[in-house]
């Protein structure tokens, strides 16, 4: 008796609503198909510093790059510039 009382409200919500709990992750994969275009991936350099990722969104070129201490992105002008440059120190 317990364990039905259990079974209808507790597991009965979640595997209604657990397609919700997602919705997020849809929205992002949605967004991505949609407006990320010619995405790149690189192999950085030593211990994974430098230039990691490149896409295209929206007129302007996205260039994510990590350091030693955070990962940064850097927004360029898609008409003035069409790689990113492998540092950021260029």
């Amino acid at each position: 008796m317990k364990l039905s009382i259990f079974f209808f409200l507790f597991l009965i919500p979640c595997i209604c609503l657990s397609d919700k709990l997602f919705l997020n992750e849809k929205i992002q994969k949605n967004f991505e198909q949609k407006y990320i275009k010619n995405e790149k991936s690189f192999s950085s350099g030593s211990m994974g510093i430098g230039l990691v990722r490149s896409f295209e969104t929206k007129g302007k070129k996205i260039c994510i790059y990590n350091t030693v201490k955070e990962q940064i992105k850097k927004s360029l002008n898609l008409k003035l510039t069409l790689d990113c440059p492998l540092t950021l120190d260029n």
